[in-house]
């Protein structure tokens, strides 16, 4: 059964493959570096000061976000979702949170799949039993001793599990991500533990995953804080991300 999700996510990766890529002659982490640091006030006069300015890497990267099915906007099941942007996300972590989002309370198993492009196989692959409650859930890479290696990407992948024995009934979503130094500008920048001002740092310099992880560990902590969950809205609004429940 495994092989044959496996063979259905492959399905998937060739689609991201067929993506033109064009990037610039400049180096990876010169990109970082000068995205968190050449325009950070001039971003911050976007929006509301309070809220975190993601702004993407500068290189130009082929669309790799997976969203559900068709069968996902049918009432019969829940909608899934990657909170991912369209381009390769990054991180700057060895073993970073990874989250996603059901529409509604799922009575179906949740495949939850890593792929590293030079596998054989997948690096982790882990089932959730129903039932699964509806909203934002996380995927730790520790849990599955998963380690990302810098300047290497990977796909992850979570599935519904409508039929098990017809895995091309599956309704998946997924992203890529791509692990990168912390560049020293940044660094820099950062303060001790979870802060607002980290959220904006990460997302300015274009480091989704950390930006997000940082944002949602702080509304874990303080769920009661309306404005916490207001910038995780207008930061998921960002890379076209509106998540809805019913």
């Amino acid at each position: 059964m495994r092989f044959n999700l496996f063979l259905t996510l492959c399905f998937f990766v060739l689609i991201g493959v067929c993506h033109p890529v064009e990037l610039p002659g400049s180096d990876l982490q010169s990109q970082f570096t000068t995205s968190g640091s050449s325009s950070k006030g001039s971003q911050k006069s976007e929006a509301n000061s309070s809220y975190p300015v993601y702004k993407p890497p500068l290189r130009r990267m082929p669309d790799s976000r997976v969203g559900g099915s068709d069968r996902g906007s049918d009432s019969r099941y829940p909608l899934i979702t990657a909170l991912v942007p369209k381009h390769t996300g990054v991180t700057v972590m060895e073993q970073p949170v990874l989250y996603w989002h059901l529409s509604r309370k799922c009575d179906y198993p949740i495949d939850i799949t890593i792929l590293d492009d030079t596998a054989v196989g997948p690096l982790w692959q882990t089932q959730i039993s129903p039932p699964i409650e509806a909203g934002i859930h996380k995927i730790r890479l520790s849990d599955g001793k998963v380690r990302l290696a810098v300047g290497k990407t990977y796909k992850w992948f979570v599935a519904i599990i409508i039929d098990s024995e017809h895995r091309s009934k599956d309704i998946v979503a997924g992203g890529d991500i791509e692990r990168i130094s912390l560049p020293s500008a940044l660094q820099a920048e950062l303060s001790d533990g979870g802060s607002q001002e980290n959220v904006s740092e990460y997302a300015e310099a274009g480091i989704w995953y950390d930006a997000l992880n940082t944002l949602n560990d702080m509304i874990a902590i303080s769920p009661d804080r309306k404005h916490l969950k207001a910038e995780q809205a207008h930061l998921l609004k960002q890379v076209g991300i509106v998540l809805e429940e019913h």
